[in-house]
Parts: C-alpha cells; sequence; structure tokens
C-alpha cells in the first residue's frame, strides 16, 4: 500500500486556503467569457460592490492576463480573483505571476494542478463521473468543479457526497440563476455561474439588470445558508 502524503491544515493567511474560504463563503462565482476582456473591470466592480466574494476570469477571453492583474490590485484584499480555463502549467504560472489567488479547469488537467500546488494557489479542475471526481480530489485539488452540470440535476451533488463526503463539488456551466439555492442545498460548496448571471454585460458593459441579477443571485444564496443554518 502507498503511504498517503500527509494534508497540511488549513492556514486562513496563506493564499490558498483564503481563496478556498471566500469561495465557499461567497457560494457563488460568477464566470466572465466573451471574446474579449473589455467590459470585465466594469462588470466586476458591480459583481464586488453587490458583495461578490470571489469571481472567476476566463483565459479565452483576449487581454485575461492583463485584466486579472487589475482585479488583484483592485480587489484582491477582499475578493478571491481566480482564471478559469487554465488547461496548461505555463497558463497557470502566468495567471499566478498576475495575481490569480485559485485556478479552474474544465477537465482534471493534472499538469494545473501540480503547478497550483506548487505556487500555493487554490485549484479546482474539473471532472463530471465518480470516477473522474475522485481522481481529481485524490490528485489534490481543492474543491472539484462538476462540469459540464447543465444535464445533471442537484441531487447528483448529494449522490457523489454519500460514498465521498469530504470533496468539495463546485458545479457550473449551464446553470440557471432560480437553481442556485438547490445546487447549494444539495451540498455544493459554491455554484459557477455564467451567462444567466453576466448575460450581455461581459461582451456589450454592464447595465442596471446585471445589478439586479446579482442581488437576487446573493439573495438566493443567503437564503439557503439560512435555512441550511436553522436560521
Amino acid at each position: 500500500m502507498t503511504a498517503r502524503r500527509p494534508v497540511p491544515a488549513p492556514d486562513d493567511a496563506a493564499p490558498r486556503w483564503r481563496a478556498v474560504r471566500l469561495v465557499e463563503a461567497g457560494g457563488l462565482v460568477p464566470v466572465l467569457r466573451a471574446p474579449t476582456a473589455k467590459h470585465f473591470r466594469a462588470v466586476a466592480e458591480v459583481l464586488v460592490a453587490a458583495g461578490v466574494r470571489a469571481l472567476e476570469v476566463t483565459l479565452t477571453a483576449q487581454g485575461a492576463p492583463d485584466v486579472l492583474a487589475a482585479l488583484d490590485r483592485e480587489y484582491g484584499k477582499d475578493v478571491a480573483v481566480g482564471a478559469g480555463t487554465v488547461l496548461s502549467a505555463d497558463a497557470a504560472e502566468l495567471c499566478v505571476a498576475r495575481g490569480a489567488s485559485f485556478l479552474v479547469a474544465p477537465t482534471g488537467a493534472p499538469d494545473v494542478v501540480a503547478t497550483a500546488q506548487v505556487l500555493g494557489v487554490a485549484v479546482f479542475p474539473g471532472a463530471l463521473t465518480p470516477t473522474e471526481v475522485l481522481a481529481a480530489h485524490r490528485a489534490g485539488a481543492d474543491g472539484v468543479k462538476l462540469f459540464p452540470a447543465s444535464g445533471l440535476r442537484p441531487d447528483y451533488v448529494r449522490d457523489l457526497h454519500g460514498p465521498m463526503p469530504g470533496v468539495r463539488l463546485m458545479p457550473a456551466g449551464g446553470i440557471a440563476l432560480a437553481d442556485v439555492g438547490a445546487w447549494l442545498g444539495a451540498g455544493a460548496f459554491a455554484v459557477g455561474v455564467g451567462s444567466a448571471l453576466l448575460g450581455s454585460a461581459v461582451s456589450e458593459g454592464p447595465d442596471r439588470a446585471l445589478h439586479d441579477r446579482v442581488v437576487t443571485a446573493l439573495e438566493l444564496v443567503a437564503r439557503e445558508r439560512s435555512e441550511a443554518g436553522g436560521g
């Protein structure tokens, strides 16, 4: 039998654990995805002002690394600023150098997980099946992005937690705002939401409707957390 390496106790002062705590505390991770990152800073301003505690900038957007750096400077003391669609060790290193405190991948991405561990940031690789979820967890993931979640029911999180109760699961991909509470109620430690929350704001700039959707989403998170805590 291969001896397992001891898992260090969480240290909230360390960037890795601080990011995990912020993601979990916020419960909602807006996923900023568009052809370019032109409007991402303006969108982030609305998100943070409304109370968002973590946000994800996807590398598929032109100019994403520069926006990561800017958002880290502006909000990094209070908000976990992460990079999404991180598919290689080189991309992971670039994102961390620009200020990302967590990395998200749509696949297991073992090289991204290993790089995150070396650099001391949180990492959420993607998985869908029980086998993939367990493999990502054993590889050292701080949480597993359940992706794509569009074809799943929230009960899938509860089903996975039956045999794997210690795995943090973050469903993402095609999640409707109305379902955020159901996913959290089923045991998700956070939910990644893209177009249903951000709409055209990421490509055309924020408007009042964005603010209203964010407030609604955060109210759903707060309501679910309150009910779960018996409040």
